[in-house]
């Protein structure tokens, strides 16, 4: 529904936004809606969740971010999608170790990729979290209160 609104609305010329952002924020919030549903339920559903959020974040990353050879993301992304992906199964019921020591794991690789590949260092990475953190904080404010919200109804 959110895709056929937005392109409609695009056609219509009424917002001007390249179609490949529409369905970026399309796979962003897909994802998103699945991990919230999902949360605390359904393993499978909140993996595949999960990565399909965190795959429409990388798309975000790098559609608004200038990258040389934005083929060298793909490798250390997939790792740390995936790795991303276990840690949120794990806190999602804390009694699943391996969750954790598979995320971590495959998370590591993801970030020693990128560090040995040389095009981002320590300083760099924060320095751009810093700046996704101002432009983005009400979409995180907005995550942490489903969270707070979710764990709350849990009691």
């Amino acid at each position: 529904m959110f895709i056929a609104l937005s392109l409609i609305v695009k056609m219509l010329g009424i917002i001007d936004i390249p179609v490949i952002s529409i369905l970026t924020y399309t796979v962003i919030f897909y994802g998103l809606s699945i991990v919230y549903a999902s949360f605390s339920k359904n393993k499978s559903s909140l993996f595949v969740g999960a990565v399909i959020f965190l795959t429409g974040v990388v798309l975000f990353i790098i559609i608004n971010f200038e990258f040389i050879d934005a083929g060298e993301v793909i490798l250390p992304s997939s790792f740390l999608i995936m790795g991303l992906s276990f840690l949120v199964l794990y806190f999602s019921k804390r009694n699943d170790t391996v969750f954790l020591i598979l995320g971590g794991l495959l998370s590591a690789v993801g970030i020693t990729i990128v560090m040995f590949t040389g095009h981002i260092n320590l300083q760099t990475y924060f320095t751009t979290v810093v700046q996704i953190t101002k432009s983005y904080w009400q979409i995180i404010i907005i995550f942490i209160v489903i969270i707070l919200l979710e764990r709350a109804d849990k009691k």
